[in-house]
């Protein structure tokens, strides 16, 4: 790149992820590169880095990594049984219900959500590399 000043991005997906990479650069006498990526792109950050110092060697550069899940990964689901419990005991000592094993799921649920966690299977790093590198070239 010639330039100093300029704007670019670049999309790529792979297994229902899409991850965009926008680098945004103004007049500067130095290269200074600032990097802004989700916690899971952090082990690729000097990837990143390299391949934008092979390309630009001045200016003041903004690169901005977004990864976009289609949702189509399994989740995993955990339930909290002594919280769930807590909650219905709660209810039943508050005199809402007579019975704990009687306190439907929606009145736990209205209380707190919490004691159900959902939890995305963590994408592959490979697959994570493969679209970084493919999107910032």
């Amino acid at each position: 790149m010639k330039s100093m000043t300029g704007f670019g991005s670049g999309t790529a997906t792979k297994d229902g992820i899409t991850c965009t990479v926008e680098i945004k650069s103004v007049n500067a006498r130095f290269l200074d590169l600032f990097i802004r990526s989700p916690k899971q792109m952090n082990p690729f950050e000097s990837t990143i880095r390299g391949m934008i110092q092979d390309r630009i060697t001045r200016g003041k550069v903004e690169v901005s990594v977004s990864i976009l899940d289609a949702g189509e990964r399994p989740k995993t689901f955990t339930i909290n049984s002594v919280l769930r419990k807590q909650i219905q005991e709660l209810l039943v000592q508050e005199e809402f219900y007579d019975d704990s094993k009687k306190v439907p799921l929606q009145a736990v649920n209205s209380i707190s959500t919490e004691w159900v966690q959902q939890q995305d299977t963590p994408i592959a790093e490979d697959v994570l590399l493969d679209i970084v590198k493919e999107a910032t070239t």
